[in-house]
């Protein structure tokens, strides 16, 4: 329906005001509540109450056409109808998007590209707001085959992007949550969060969610051993030993002392029965300058162990 719960209200329309915005595209604008509070507190609020005052860009975007009525059209300054899965790529860039009860209505990784693309998109700040966990049973209704939840949410989807956000219990125990996710999130606390995803899924048993948020997390900090580690570890779950023995090759391609990578990798290929070339991968450790010396011990150690 395009209606949504009203607990996060007052937090959100404290970070909004917060923010500031010159631009706003409110995806998923559905009933126009976001639509109604940026006019208001972006542009009423200062005086500026007629349209032809306004000053604030507020943009929405909407999947369902018959949801859109007069007052969405005399809030809004443009609304696009389509689905956010196809317009990402072509979107202007905007001060501040919000993303209000959008994505668990898509399959889970068509949904995080789309978060990524709009986190792209935003200059300040993405809002997200969403069900959490198990127990919303939203089938298809009025229509909208949008309606449906194809998809189940967790904070830690979210930690890569959010550096505050609130959780809310609601009735019968089920969870809801708002994230603030700003464009200053400095990528090392941005690959920190990917991997607690990363972690998160590994426990639980999905192995292929949480090679995605390791992807995530290398690709921001390919120097970082903590990545590293999740992500081979990730593929050699799998059964993806080339992908594996390709991302430890790429991390000593771009540092050849990156000796914890050169360690790993020549234990992979040991595995294989490849001893020769697993020595000789040691040996090219050992023998490099500002190897650390920890790692040079534990490569001699090995090669004791080999010979």
């Amino acid at each position: 329906m395009p209606v949504s719960i009203h607990v996060q209200i007052t937090s959100c329309v404290n970070k909004i005001i917060g923010v500031q915005p010159k631009s706003v595209l409110d995806v998923g604008c559905g009933y126009g509540k976001w639509g109604y509070l940026c006019r208001e507190y972006l542009d009423a609020f200062y005086g500026r109450f007629r349209p032809e005052d306004w000053s604030v860009r507020i943009d929405g975007v909407e999947f369902f056409e018959p949801y859109i009525q007069n007052h969405q059209r005399a809030l809004y300054s443009n609304i696009i109808i389509g689905d956010i899965r196809d317009l990402c790529e072509s979107l202007d860039e905007y001060d501040l998007i919000i993303a209000g009860d959008v994505i668990e209505h898509m399959h889970k990784d068509e949904a995080e590209r789309v978060v990524e693309m709009l986190h792209a998109k935003a200059k300040e700040m993405l809002i997200i707001n969403i069900p959490l966990g198990e127990g919303w049973d939203h089938p298809e209704q009025y229509g909208n085959p949008a309606e449906l939840h194809r998809s189940e949410w967790y904070v830690e989807d979210f930690l890569g992007y959010a550096s505050t956000y609130n959780e809310y219990e609601l009735n019968g125990g089920l969870m809801y949550g708002s994230f603030y996710c700003p464009k200053d999130y400095s990528p090392a606390d941005r690959m920190t969060g990917f991997i607690t995803a990363a972690e998160f899924y590994s426990d639980r048993g999905d192995i292929t969610g949480a090679e995605r948020y390791a992807h995530r997390a290398f690709a921001l900090e390919p120097n970082s051993p903590e990545a590293m580690c999740m992500l081979v570890d990730c593929q050699i779950k799998q059964g993806n030993l080339t992908g594996a023995l390709q991302t430890l090759q790429g991390v000593i391609d771009a540092n050849p002392t990156g000796g914890l990578a050169r360690i790993y990798l020549a234990q992979l290929i040991y595995a294989q029965g490849q001893k020769e070339e697993a020595c000789q991968q040691l040996q090219e450790g050992v023998e490099m300058d500002g190897l650390e010396q920890e790692l040079k011990a534990q490569m001699e150690q090995m090669l004791a162990a080999w010979a």
